[in-house]
């Protein structure tokens, strides 16, 4: 088990090399961010961009669906359990949730009780 290196130090190297990039990323990058956003070549750019990364998921799902289908001893249930999934995914974390009708307002009193003054309404309720 042990490679002759101390596993604190690895522990660390591997810590730093997981968290680093995003790190970098938050404090290098953010600073210039709300300006680069408001560039009008990154808006016009910003649809097609969505798109081809959009584009390049689902063809690395498919790409690992075929070969999850080669490999597998029950491939049938591979591609089964690879169509379902994004449908699961889709009612348990995405499905919009369903919108309440607003509450009923309360009941208007009657043309009689409204027409008379507020002390006749009072005396008449007591």
């Amino acid at each position: 088990m042990n490679a002759g290196v101390n596993a604190a130090v690895g522990i660390f190297t591997c810590w730093v090399a997981l968290f680093a990039p995003g790190i970098l990323l938050i404090y290098g990058v953010m600073p210039w961010w709300g300006g680069f956003r408001n560039f009008q070549v990154y808006r016009r750019m910003l649809p097609g961009l969505n798109a081809a990364a959009v584009g390049l998921i689902v063809g690395a799902v498919f790409s690992l669906t075929l070969q999850i289908y080669k490999a597998s001893p029950f491939p049938t249930m591979s591609i089964c359990i690879a169509a379902r999934a994004p449908g699961h995914l889709y009612i348990t974390y995405a499905r919009p949730k369903p919108v309440q009708p607003p509450a009923p307002s309360p009941p208007r009193p009657s043309a009689s009780v409204r027409a008379r003054p507020a002390a006749a309404r009072v005396t008449a309720l007591a």
